[in-house]
């Protein structure tokens, strides 16, 4: 940043990583319910399989990313996952299903970054 520039400056290589890592994460979770779709996992399989999933990404993103992120992309989890069920294009937010995927992946989602910012700074 150029010391002579107003205090009001934009940074936007930040405002452009935000971005970038905010289109990752819709793209993993649009990629998750494009994946259970073409495998065509029963309904009984459903929650088994979606957890699995969503938790690989919400553990990678958290990992990498952030608190941040994981929150984000838990929040979407439990949405993309809700539009996904039978009849698919509807929100079923009294489904427990739904409040079971968006649980575990915040769970998920905040220690893994909390203890992946532990030891980073350990490591420094």
């Amino acid at each position: 940043m150029d010391p002579g520039a107003p205090a009001t400056t934009i940074r936007w290589s930040h405002i452009g990583k935000t971005m970038y890592r905010l289109v990752v994460c819709i793209a993993a979770s649009i990629l998750v319910v494009v994946l259970l779709f073409l495998t065509r996992v029963s309904p009984d399989r459903m929650l088994s399989a979606a957890l699995n999933l969503f938790l690989i990404v919400v553990l990678v993103t958290s990992i990498r990313w952030g608190t941040r992120y994981a929150v984000f992309l838990s929040f979407l989890s439990a949405f993309a996952f809700s539009w996904g069920l039978p009849p698919a294009g509807h929100f079923h937010l009294s489904d427990g299903r739904v409040w079971t995927v968006f649980t575990a992946c915040l769970v998920t989602g905040v220690i893994a970054s909390h203890l992946s910012g532990r030891a980073r700074q350990a490591v420094f």
